[in-house]
């Protein structure tokens, strides 16, 4: 008993850390599997899929509360070069493209600004914040915890000299290091 709920508090723990809201998906899975509607018959499948769905409604509620504490969310998807963008869609998942409207804004300057002196240039946007709570930091980045940090991608160029229009050494933009 001791072991299981010790495993259930270090998930919950990874999941909140990740996502800020993944936690509380989790333990909605963990609920409504034992003791729910539905308890009756919950493999790992359906499991996982009742996860993503709790998941799916915390991620869309946190879209619509979180001008509400202050943040908004960066876009998933370019709809111009002129417009910061998240560099993966793992950031929009994990809930870790929140900043406040105010950096948002210089962000958007940011890229409009590049896009002006090179265009065709996207600016790339990495781990911003999470979408409540100041304080609540992001792991690794322990100072993201107010909305308004965020990591950009460095801009590469293509051999022939031109900008390399979402081009990055890693599928995340970490971990791909350069030589000075």
């Amino acid at each position: 008993m001791a072991l299981w709920l010790i495993l259930h508090a270090i998930a919950f723990v990874l999941a909140t850390a990740l996502t800020q809201v993944g936690g509380f998906a989790y333990l909605g899975t963990l609920l409504l599997s034992r003791r729910g509607p539905f308890a009756r018959g919950f493999g790992f499948i359906k499991r996982t899929i009742l996860f993503l769905t709790i998941y799916g409604c915390l991620w869309t509620a946190a879209s619509f509360t979180a001008p509400h504490f202050g943040r908004v969310p960066l876009p998933c998807h370019a709809s111009d070069v002129t417009e910061i963008v998240v560099q993966s869609p793992l950031y929009c998942v994990l809930n870790r493209h929140y900043v406040t409207p105010e950096l948002l804004d210089v962000a958007n300057e940011v890229a409009a600004f590049m896009d002006n002196k090179f265009p065709g240039t996207q600016v790339l946007a990495l781990d911003a914040n999470f979408p409540f709570l100041d304080g609540f930091s992001m792991f690794p980045h322990l100072s993201h915890a107010d909305g308004r940090k965020l990591d950009v991608a460095f801009l590469y160029e293509s051999e022939d000299g031109r900008s390399a229009f979402g081009a990055t050494r890693s599928p995340i933009g970490y971990w791909a290091l350069e030589p000075p």
